[in-house]
């Protein structure tokens, strides 16, 4: 068997959704109502398709050494186009929530709080895994100065916007999470740049807001340089969010010939194209985004209940997928046992862990993710509250 045939991924995608369909059945939870549930539908096919992607680079790097994209284009688009519509995603979001919030004062304290409880603890726990299996890796031995450690895991902890640096002398760090965390600064900035974005779109102007995120822009760009390719992404979704309004747009987006285009539009890159990071595979996938935002189900696959239950674990199994597989080939298989792997057996053993990555992701989503979210606004309440101090010291200064 090849080790970029396509039957592998289908294989292990059927046991993901028979894992989500037994979680689902175990569970009594009800999926959050959405406007948008094609979007919902198709972001846990995205995170998947990631964990394929950086599957298939495992077993090119245990035969070679090198941590690269797989000499497959469908593998390799596994992982670019998923982050790209990733991106188009939230650039969406946040675009629609924007425009739908025009004439009233925005509350960007809570837009903020709500950032933190949706992204730091999932981000916390993969950090945690890393920081472990590092030491775990290494002997639990110290192999380098405590300080220069501990500004190591300053920099991971600051969704490594300032480097990914490898700790205690462990080469690849990265490895441990797939190097997952590289799209994370691209995000935070795109939510620095919320305020300027609002009044563009016609939001009332927060001089406060917009004075603090200059200052952050300022900070991250002074500590990792981007891409600025990739910001076409957000701006694909930031369009698709204006356009979705049209209802003739909708009607032809739910018809067969939408979807039939859609599907047409999302494998079109991957045959054109050896990476989805380039502006013409760009912007054909912002044209198959905005399909799937206005009603392009895939023919139903994106609105059945699995697809979206799948959705609902997005951010957890992005982050953690590459614990799994680094645990699986590094600590329990061994590299050198994993290396002599012939196409079919590497496969069998990513099917066999295809359930763990599900369910881990599912209990990470279900007693981390879940519970902060739903306590952001206790969270904007605690950080309002220095600043609402400065407000009353303002008004009744001490007398000197």
């Amino acid at each position: 068997m090849s080790p970029t045939s396509a039957l592998p991924a289908l294989a292990c995608l059927a046991v993901a959704l028979a894992t989500c369909e037994f979680l689902r059945r175990l569970g009594s939870a009800r999926l959050p109502a959405s406007r948008f549930v094609t979007i919902d539908g198709l972001r846990g096919y995205l995170a998947f398709f990631v964990f394929l992607h950086h599957s298939s680079i495992w077993y090119y790097y245990l035969k070679d050494g090198l941590w690269q994209l797989p000499p497959s284009r469908l593998y390799a688009h596994f992982g670019q186009t998923s982050v790209a519509l990733f991106f188009m995603v939230t650039g969406f979001l946040f675009a629609h929530k924007l425009l739908h919030s025009r004439g009233t004062p925005i509350r960007w304290l809570d837009v903020y709080a709500s950032r933190i409880a949706r992204l730091l603890p999932a981000y916390l726990l993969a950090m945690a895994l890393l920081f472990l299996l590092v030491f775990t890796a290494t002997g639990f031995s110290l192999r380098e100065a405590p300080s220069a450690l501990l500004g190591k895991v300053l920099d991971w902890l600051l969704f490594s916007i300032p480097s990914k640096p490898d700790m205690n002398g462990f080469i690849g760090t990265f490895r441990i999470v797939a190097g997952v965390t590289w799209t994370l600064p691209y995000e935070w900035l795109f939510y620095f740049c919320l305020p300027f974005l609002g009044v563009l779109l016609g939001n009332r102007p927060s001089p406060v807001a917009m004075a603090i995120m200059a200052g952050m822009i300022w900070l991250v760009l002074k500590a990792w340089q981007p891409n600025w390719t990739l910001a076409y992404m957000f701006v694909a979704g930031g369009v698709s969010a204006l356009a979705v309004r049209s209802t003739h747009l909708q009607r032809f987006a739910a018809s067969i010939p939408g979807n039939l285009l859609c599907l047409a539009l999302l494998l079109l890159p991957g045959v054109l194209f050896p990476s989805a990071y380039q502006e013409t595979a760009i912007l054909i996938l912002g044209l198959a985004f905005l399909l799937i935002a206005a009603g392009s189900s895939l023919f139903g696959l994106l609105t059945q209940a699995l697809s979206r239950f799948l959705g609902e674990m997005t951010y957890s199994m992005y982050l953690l997928h590459g614990c799994i597989l680094f645990i699986s080939f590094e600590l329990l298989i061994g590299r050198d046992n994993a290396k002599a792997f012939s196409a079919l057996e590497h496969w069998l053993v990513i099917g066999a862990i295809t359930p763990l990555v599900v369910i881990a992701s599912y209990l990470s989503f279900r007693f981390i993710e879940s519970p902060a979210m739903q306590r952001s606004r206790q969270l904007s309440a605690l950080l309002g509250k220095p600043m609402l101090a400065l407000k009353r010291l303002g008004r009744h200064p001490t007398a000197g």
